[in-house]
């Protein structure tokens, strides 16, 4: 079972949500493994940058995103799961979706740079 079934979602959902303003992807990868690919219409925030500075990031996501719900994956789902379970405890809407690798089937996925889009 996938991390979107388990959250009693449709990836059709997530990108509905996501085409109408209502959601956010965002990958924690590192950045070597965002240019290997990342899904299209991301987000870049790395775990390891958000581990170092939290209330940076927090203040930056609430800044931008507060409303929104926050849709995180990484390459497995694993780091995304961390960083969800942070967001969710500063009371935002968070939600792991799991793996680039599985994602990238559902969702339509890029390579290079993020064009801008990394939160700092």
């Amino acid at each position: 079972m996938s991390f979107i079934d388990q959250l009693g979602l449709t990836s059709q959902e997530i990108k509905q949500d996501i085409d109408k303003g209502d959601g956010v992807l965002i990958d924690v990868r590192e950045q070597e493994e965002v240019e290997e690919g990342h899904l299209a219409k991301t987000y870049w925030l790395a775990l390891s940058e958000l581990s170092q500075a939290p209330e940076k990031f927090l203040e930056v996501i609430k800044k931008n995103f507060n409303s929104k719900n926050l849709y995180l994956y990484c390459r497995s789902g694993g780091r995304s799961g961390q960083a969800c379970e942070f967001f969710k405890s500063q009371g935002l809407n968070a939600f792991n979706i799991g793996g680039f690798e599985e994602l990238s089937q559902e969702f339509d996925s890029k390579t290079g740079e993020l064009d801008n889009r990394k939160i700092s």
